[in-house]
């Protein structure tokens, strides 16, 4: 965020429901309730025009936000745990949310990460959503946003300025 900011780029970041300083829900932890909780952070500060960015677990939150929420404002960035493959407490079939998104979409899946596959995520996520990016980062496992952190951050910010 912070070279992103640096190159004026305004970032915002919440915590997801259940880590940092949020509470868990009563209602459970599923990903209808994570893509409620962005479409909240959305509303409440008017954000429109913005690039989402999700790693891991996340990426399902910002998925299912598209069909729930429309998601005409926001392009997202999908990195490490693309959906096609469930990093949550059931298995949800994202395939039909990944078709609703009709905006730019960047996805940097590492091809060496054994808990999200590149064949069975990113490859995957990218042939569901028409004309989507994907970059994939070489010797890349689950933790690229650290170990590739120079060519990530480079990636984002080419996206989000075009």
């Amino acid at each position: 965020m912070a070279y992103l900011s640096a190159h004026g780029r305004r970032c915002i970041a919440y915590d997801r429901r259940g880590h940092g300083r949020s509470v868990e829900s009563a209602a459970g932890y599923e990903f209808n309730t994570l893509s409620d909780d962005l479409s909240a952070v959305m509303q409440q500060l008017d954000l429109q025009g913005v690039t989402l960015v999700a790693h891991s677990m996340g990426c399902g939150g910002l998925v299912r936000y598209f069909p729930l929420h429309g998601g005409r404002h926001a392009s997202p960035v999908l990195h490490e745990g693309a959906p096609a493959a469930s990093s949550c407490l059931y298995d949800p079939d994202f395939r039909p949310d990944l078709q609703t998104i009709s905006l730019p979409t960047l996805i940097t899946p590492g091809d060496c990460d054994t808990s999200t596959p590149l064949e069975l995520t990113g490859r995957k996520t990218a042939a569901l959503i028409l004309g989507s990016q994907l970059k994939v980062y070489e010797s890349a496992a689950h933790g690229l946003p650290v170990t590739h952190a120079e060519r990530l951050k480079h990636d984002l910010l080419v996206f989000a300025s075009s």
